[in-house]
């Protein structure tokens, strides 16, 4: 089944470079504490559907991480408009997605520096060279902010990125 629209396109496409980085897969899902000092690069990554909806969460925030220990990542859309230097807003459009990351306090600490700027640091190497809808060098991160209002257990940073691609309407149905 193929996502229709081009954030839905994009939130999958995403999800799908995050879950081909086996050093990401690994920061997000090693929290315990018995892997504290462990080089979180080198160990075995989990499957996806270990991570999938437990702590990664594609069009929606987490709705756990008030209660548990852990590292959240969370894909959502936050705008979605024509080009505006285009002629044919019809089929150019621009997305910019918002990745939070959320970590526990108690898992902060790893062998690499704390996890949640590990993570957004991953995230970036895997988005800088991405082409993620099919036309060249699409994807801009556009800011990296720290997300304030969470409870003092957690931190966390937000990744906003801006990504332009082509409208659904080019597609035939049957793609």
């Amino acid at each position: 089944m193929k996502p229709y629209g081009l954030p839905n396109r994009i939130n999958a496409e995403l999800c799908a470079k995050i879950l081909e980085s086996p050093k990401l897969l690994n920061y997000i899902y090693y929290t315990d504490k018995e892997n504290q000092y462990d080089d979180l690069f080198e160990l075995t990554p989990p499957k996806s559907s270990e991570i999938l909806d437990k702590f990664l969460f594609i069009g929606r925030r987490p709705p756990i991480f008030i209660k548990e220990v852990g590292a959240y990542v969370s894909i959502r859309v936050n705008r979605y408009e024509p080009l505006p230097t285009n002629k044919s807003t019809k089929l150019i459009k621009w997305v910019e997605i918002n990745i939070d990351v959320i970590c526990h306090i108690d898992c902060q600490k790893t062998t690499r520096g704390t996890r949640d700027i590990t993570i957004v640091t991953l995230l970036q190497e895997v988005l800088e060279n991405e082409c993620l809808t099919g036309i060249a060098d699409n994807t801009e991160i556009v800011s990296t902010t720290q997300i304030l209002g969470l409870p003092v257990e957690y931190d966390g940073y937000q990744l906003k990125i801006k990504v332009t691609g082509f409208n659904q309407g080019l597609y035939n149905e049957t793609d």
